[in-house]
């Protein structure tokens, strides 16, 4: 009995290397950057390491980068990314943020109920539009003009509203059984994407008429983005599968096959629409658009909970990342970790 026990030991303590196989990387693995956390220009104490991230966004002109937390709206400059702005015109959570086309303004989504519109270089409130009851503000959307502002929320309802009277112009509803996950505007901002179930629908903005109901997903659909000439749209759906689609037609153009674990949350394009990437929540994975090749995957001790988002730099060469807690930035072209703004 002892020599059959000794054995069972033996064979656990020779498996144990191989237990973690197929799971994503631990933190004794690879080890985090010491970010700057709780150290704001203004002096404000914040733990921002304690914090749930919700959004990621760059400026238009890349020079800024801000995270919506469920403690508030962080502002960055994109030269050091060091000791961040609290932007305190904004009240409550912030679920959403968009900035405008010139880069003047952002909106938010906030707790309780409403859009709110900040000046970005004071970071005081400018506008408030009041809207939702009884539901939490999902996401807020810039049109690419800059006149409107997409608005969306837990009851499966998109909006347009004016951003000057902050009057609603436009209503699109008739989603299925789960919220719209992501939504989208074509670059001349003539349509607008929106992803429910396993459908998307294209609006025309201005009449408000449905153009083109899109299916080919198995599974929900998170996240809708339109390539920078208007012509593609790309989908991912939580089974981590991406699927691009001509937009005139709403036939699909390809797919990119799933190469690793977790399922997918983000997809974006590139600025000069030949890169697409996606987050799976345990890692970036970068493909070429023309070939359907996967160029390199980015990992670095990322989790696969909570909110996972990808977002390119306007200049193309920087690559940002976010998800339960955390915020990466990574190279584009080498695949190599920058910095680590966030850790949880």
């Amino acid at each position: 009995m002892k020599n059959r026990l000794f054995s069972i030991l033996i064979l656990l303590l020779i498996s144990l290397p191989f237990l973690n196989c197929g799971l994503p990387p631990s933190s004794m693995e690879y080890p985090l950057d010491d970010p700057q956390q709780g150290d704001f220009h203004d002096g404000t104490e914040v733990s921002v390491g304690k914090t749930r991230i919700r959004d990621i966004k760059f400026s238009p002109d890349g020079t800024r980068f801000v995270v919506a937390t469920t403690k508030g709206i962080l502002l960055y400059d994109t030269q050091t990314y060091d000791k961040p702005n609290l932007l305190k015109g904004h009240n409550g959570r912030a679920w959403s943020v968009s900035f405008s086309p010139d880069g003047t303004m952002l909106a938010s989504a906030s707790t309780y109920f409403t859009n709110q519109l900040l000046n970005v270089n004071t970071g005081q409130l400018i506008q408030t539009i009041k809207r939702w009851k009884g539901s939490a503000v999902s996401g807020v959307l810039f049109s690419p003009d800059g006149n409107m502002l997409a608005s969306w929320n837990s009851e499966r309802i998109l909006h347009l509203f004016n951003v000057d009277t902050g009057k609603r112009q436009q209503t699109f509803s008739g989603f299925a059984n789960r919220r719209n996950r992501s939504v989208a505007f074509s670059p001349d901002g003539r349509i607008i994407a929106a992803g429910c179930d396993n459908i998307i629908r294209l609006w025309d903005v201005n009449t408000g008429q449905l153009i083109q109901t899109i299916k080919g997903h198995t599974e929900e659909v998170w996240s809708v983005t339109f390539s920078p000439d208007g012509k593609t749209l790309a989908s991912g759906d939580r089974d981590l599968s991406i699927r691009l689609w001509d937009v005139n037609s709403g036939q699909q153009i390809k797919t990119f096959s799933r190469s690793v674990h977790g399922q997918l949350f983000g997809v974006t394009f590139s600025p000069d629409g030949k890169i697409i990437a996606c987050h799976s929540g345990y890692a970036i994975i970068l493909w070429d658009v023309n070939t359907g090749q996967q160029l390199r995957i980015l990992s670095k001790q990322m989790s696969g909970y909570g909110i996972h988002l990808v977002e390119f730099n306007p200049d193309g060469r920087t690559i940002a990342s976010c998800g339960s807690g955390e915020v990466h930035l990574w190279d584009v072209n080498t695949g190599q970790h920058i910095k680590t703004i966030i850790s949880r």
